[in-house]
């Protein structure tokens, strides 16, 4: 992985993990403003933040994504494991896929469980309630297992006992639990219905499936470098072939250890905002040289 390269390490990992504080600093504040509103006017956040089939009912469209900054208010279980879900997952996926596509799965995540939820509970007699970002943190979860689908890591199972799993092994054992509760205690419920989104947390598994699909496509189309033609080729007879003091070299100087650590440096911000994706061939090569450099030190 590009994070195990010591060149690639930044020396303040707060620095590069600011999004991800923020989100979650999001979700714990959004938390606290809702019990205060609940205890001043009880049952606003549910009609103005909150999804339902009544709310979308009244135009209030919005709730298809603010439902996510929302938690059972009486659980506070519901925002730590949610938190803590964002906060492992994160902490390896953001340096690897930078600032704007992380947020850009969390979101369109939230937004994917929410429309799929709401179809599959629009005419549901009992008038549930859908707030909580599982379907975000399950859509960051797949995203994870799918960008280091072999890797083999080790978690600790209820912080207690430690657990080796493989990512994409992981991902099809939650993605085929969470499609069983969703068939036969949400769709079609056998005995009393699933007090859990299953729905949202199934669409947000796709959402992230896709977004890995999304940005390998796009990745492996930004590799492929287009060979360069001129649009009017001179006859043969004007064409002047240049010698090699007349040909032009546009290549970065990069001889000097200071000019090499400028350039790392400058290749390292654009992943830490665009993700490891955005680099050019040019640009991987250069970072392959630094490490080469460094490790003959």
């Amino acid at each position: 992985m590009i994070s195990d390269r010591y060149y690639m390490r930044d020396p303040n990992p707060a620095k590069g993990l600011a999004p991800l504080l923020w989100l979650i600093g999001a979700l714990v504040g959004c938390f606290i403003l809702q019990r205060v509103v609940e205890w001043a006017a009880p049952g606003s956040t549910y009609d103005w933040v909150a999804l339902t089939a009544d709310t979308i009912r009244h135009g209030r469209v919005w709730t298809l994504l603010t439902y996510s900054v929302l938690h059972e208010p009486n659980n506070l279980l519901h925002l730590i494991f949610n938190a803590l879900g964002i906060l492992f997952i994160g902490r390896l996926l953001l340096p690897t896929v930078g600032t704007r596509r992380f947020l850009l799965t969390y979101f369109g995540a939230a937004l994917a469980g929410g429309v799929f939820w709401l179809a599959v509970n629009f005419t549901s007699p009992s008038r549930p309630v859908l707030l909580g970002a599982s379907a975000g943190t399950y859509g960051l979860l797949a995203l994870f297992c799918c960008r280091f689908a072999f890797d083999r890591m080790t978690v600790l199972l209820f912080f207690v006992i430690p657990v080796t799993i493989v990512p994409r092994y992981f991902l099809i054992v939650i993605g085929a639990i969470e499609t069983i509760f969703f068939l036969f205690a949400e769709l079609f419920p056998v005995g009393a219905p699933s007090t859990f989104a299953h729905s949202a947390h199934v669409a947000g598994l796709l959402a992230g499936i896709i977004a890995y699909r999304a940005m390998t496509a796009r990745d492996a189309a930004a590799d492929e470098e287009p060979p360069s033609r001129a649009a009017i080729e001179l006859p043969a007879w004007r064409r002047k072939k240049k010698t090699a003091a007349e040909a032009p070299s546009f290549k970065v100087n990069l001889t000097g250890r200071e000019n090499l650590k400028a350039e790392v440096d400058r290749i390292l911000d654009k992943i830490n905002t665009s993700g490891f994706g955005s680099l050019t061939a040019e640009e991987k090569r250069t970072l392959d040289e630094a490490r080469d450099m460094m490790t003959k030190r």
